[in-house]
């Protein structure tokens, strides 16, 4: 429901369908944590990209709005740093708003915690955003198998 005070989230799994909306956000949108160092975005067609975006991550997720579920605008997903899992963002700057990235940082625990059996998240601020709302946090997965 949208309303006023409230704009609600919803995450959708990323199909290569998306990939030049993806590719475009990952060009112009806010990103946190440290995923798409090495990606090398400029040397990849969109559907390069979102191939190589897809086979890097775990849990990979389109961000939309309730009020306008078509479009999508930002992505969200689970990686492996070492033997760590980090969850990271990449959203148009238009929508990088507490509520919004409350809401993702919500959903993504559940996720996590049900669909890849993470039970630990750690807060840690992301040293690539000059924003408050750094979103990178390190997640310890029970058993990690798929």
């Amino acid at each position: 429901m949208n309303t006023a005070n409230k704009t609600n989230v919803l995450l959708k799994t990323l199909s290569m369908k998306d990939c030049n909306e993806i590719f475009c956000i990952s060009r112009e949108g806010i990103v946190t944590g440290n995923f798409l160092q090495d990606l090398q975005l400029n040397e990849n067609s969109p559907i390069e990209f979102t191939q190589r975006l897809l086979w890097l991550s775990k849990g990979l997720y389109t961000i939309r709005l309730d009020y306008d579920p078509k479009k999508i605008v930002g992505y969200t997903l689970f990686y492996r740093l070492n033997v760590a899992f980090f969850r990271s963002l990449c959203i148009l700057s238009d929508f990088y708003r507490p509520a919004i990235i409350s809401q993702v940082h919500e959903q993504m625990s559940e996720l996590g915690k049900f669909c890849y059996g993470i039970t630990t998240c750690i807060s840690k601020r992301n040293p690539l955003s000059n924003s408050d709302m750094g979103f990178s946090m390190q997640l310890i997965p029970r058993t990690f198998t798929r």
